[in-house]
């Protein structure tokens, strides 16, 4: 697979950001920096590694003994009755206890690995939601750009519209030109402001939801400078498959499903067929209302073996075979998406290699457009042609221009769909052998 140069896009140097203050540019790069730090579910996913990594890190607690503490006091006298209601300090007590108990069983180890793998797991998911949001906005950034362009393509359609309708004027009022020619050129010059508008309108709707999503004002001054200009990157699907495959989030987590599967069936298989140790420790120190004082003490081990286990179809043989169950569908899930992975992969590397074809016939169109134009713009200063050839050629040229666009932003969609297929980042894609 050859090294081959994907996007050039230059940007202006974004300025310092404080609040309330007005953002004159934008750059891609600021962008992402800003929607993974506004960005909700990237926060909580964050939160979920938080917690995820804490536990890991302290699987200690899977084993770690059950401790209490217990106080009470009391205080016992008659109300009415020999001598009625008194206060001496033989008439109270308290007591003080402290229990630990301790259960262990085989199972624990693979519990302890669970929250391991749970960790692991919590990480492949936040990297893979980065990764995602990274592209979206990219994306939606370079949609942006490209309406840009638009924006100028058709400004400069008006423009030569109206100087045609300007021309249409004078000959009609010279009378060379009938009045149906001149209302014709009016109506081309209102419908080249009416789509002007309408693409204004989406542009900006398009732009404050953006802003949205950076978490920033959508009624801020902000520009987008650039230049989006795309270059081929030839790719083999099966060289693709081959590398990105098993490292893909989506099989990585089948594969993490899979383990975690097997670590609850060992736990299960321990926890339910092996025998339970119990350890306990016991500490009560009282005193009567006589003024004596105790304090017994209690240290005890026991040993559980479950039997209901092993007899088939009880609950709990039930529970221990539903495990296994679990597991086999695990496996056919990897199955499954392994392969829908696999063909989503060869679709967008297909796609891109074969719209690069589309991009050479557009640039050939456009080019061809643009040696008509110059020189229907010569023989027209020459007299040569009237002003309506020179138009026709000039609507040629920006339709050629605009499906050139259309084009070079279809190619880039589909750079960013195969690095979305494939998880990873477009500097990445550019690079890969």
């Amino acid at each position: 697979m050859r090294k081959l140069l994907l996007i050039l896009i230059c940007f202006v140097v974004t300025q310092a950001v404080e609040t309330q203050e007005i953002i004159q540019t934008l750059t891609l790069e600021s962008a992402i920096d800003r929607v993974l730090s506004y960005n909700i579910d990237i926060q909580k996913t964050a939160i979920d590694l938080a917690t995820a990594s804490y536990a890991a890190e302290h699987t200690w607690s899977t084993f770690f003994p059950t401790i209490n503490v217990g106080a009470n006091a009391s205080y016992r006298s008659n109300l009415i009755s020999n001598g009625g209601l008194s206060f001496q300090e033989t008439n109270g007590s308290w007591a003080i206890s402290a229990t630990v108990s301790l259960q262990l069983n085989a199972g624990i180890p693979y519990a302890i690995k669970q929250l391991k793998l749970a960790a692991e797991r919590q990480g492949s998911a936040y990297l893979s939601a980065k990764q995602k949001l990274e592209l979206s906005v990219t994306g939606t950034f370079y949609g942006l750009l490209a309406s840009q362009y638009y924006l100028k393509l058709l400004e400069e359609n008006l423009a030569f519209a109206q100087n045609y309708k300007d021309r249409m004027y004078e000959s009609f009022q010279a009378g060379i030109t009938g009045e149906i020619a001149y209302l014709r050129s009016q109506l081309e010059v209102e419908t080249a402001r009416t789509t002007l508008n309408s693409e204004k309108i989406r542009y900006d709707d398009n732009m404050r939801q953006f802003l949205v999503l950076l978490g920033l004002d959508p009624e801020q001054n902000v520009a987008l400078q650039g230049e989006i200009q795309a270059d081929r990157i030839e790719v083999d699907s099966d060289s693709l498959v081959q590398k990105y495959l098993a490292s893909h989030p989506d099989v990585k987590a089948k594969q993490q499903e899979i383990e975690r599967q097997e670590l609850a069936k060992k736990q299960s298989d321990f926890k339910t067929y092996a025998p339970t140790i119990e350890l306990s420790y016991g500490l009560n120190l009282s005193s009567t209302n006589r003024g004596s004082f105790t304090d017994p003490f209690s240290l005890g081990i026991a040993v559980n073996i479950p039997i209901n286990p092993w007899i088939p179809g009880t609950q709990a043989n039930q529970d221990n075979r539903k495990v296994k169950s679990d597991l086999e569908k695990a496996y056919l899930d990897l199955k499954n998406t392994e392969q829908q992975t696999m063909l989503n992969i060869k679709l967008k590397a297909a796609t891109l290699n074969n719209s690069w074809q589309n991009i050479e016939n557009l640039r050939t169109r456009a080019s061809i457009a643009q040696r008509s134009f110059d020189l229907q713009e010569r023989d027209y200063k020459a007299g040569l042609i009237g002003y309506s050839t020179l138009e026709d050629s000039q609507k040629d040229l920006y339709e050629a221009n605009y499906q050139l666009l259309q084009g070079q932003v279809s190619y880039c969609n589909a750079v960013i769909d195969l690095a979305g297929a494939l998880n990873v980042s477009l500097n990445e894609l550019v690079t890969v052998k």
